[in-house]
């Protein structure tokens, strides 16, 4: 039944990043980033992506905008200029961004900002940077059947991962999602991104 075939993917995608939050979440607790401390705070976030969010790029952010940690150059403004914008900062609800196209499909990314609570105003966003790669990652490790074709996409229904490639083909418009009008799960049928006659089945997933 091809309606169940995505089933499984859907469920590690929800699984892969609802655990990504929640490392978030635990990381946004610190309390060497409620204390300012930010030397010490790097050194958890570093274990924290060794251990845990392996190929992510972590952020701190103020209130005022300003980068006052990026994992990835250990100094403020590495990749700052592609985190998403935000007003939100009170908001209490971690969300994951849509694609960030980079030049190259390993320097594209999605993004998971968690506010850090406070008993007061809140003072940081803390930022993870999150590799496409692993999606595509996730998708090879399920072993879909060789007959099917897999693909992950944000949602604008812009491609970010798919059982094959993704590189080529990732931050494409993938057809058919436009017409789901905010249905959570619909078919389609039409030509896939390599010009394939398939016949698709779309979910969507809760934290999307």
């Amino acid at each position: 039944d091809v309606s169940n075939v995505n089933l499984p993917i859907v469920s590690a995608l929800e699984q892969q990043q609802a655990a990504e939050i929640a490392m978030m979440r635990a990381l946004s607790t610190s309390p060497a980033l409620r204390d300012g401390d930010i030397g010490s705070f790097r050194v958890q976030a570093h274990a924290i992506i060794r251990s845990d969010l392996k190929g992510a790029q972590i952020f701190v952010q103020d209130a005022s905008g300003n980068i006052l940690l990026d994992t990835g150059a250990d100094v403020g403004n590495g990749l700052s200029e592609t985190i998403p914008k935000s007003s939100e900062l009170q908001s209490a609800n971690p969300t994951i961004s849509g694609l960030a196209a980079g030049k190259t499909f390993a320097e594209s990314a999605y993004f998971v900002p968690v506010p850090v609570l406070a008993s007061g105003p809140v003072p940081y966003r803390l930022i993870a940077r999150m590799p496409v790669k692993r999606l595509a990652d996730l998708i090879d490790s399920q072993n879909l059947d060789p007959g099917y074709f897999a693909s992950i996409v944000d949602r604008d229904g812009i491609l970010l991962a798919r059982s094959a490639e993704s590189e080529k083909h990732y931050g494409k418009k993938l057809a058919g999602v436009a017409a789901s009008q905010g249905r959570d799960f619909f078919t389609w049928s039409g030509e896939n991104p390599q010009g394939v006659l398939v016949y698709g089945v779309i979910r969507r997933g809760p934290i999307y």
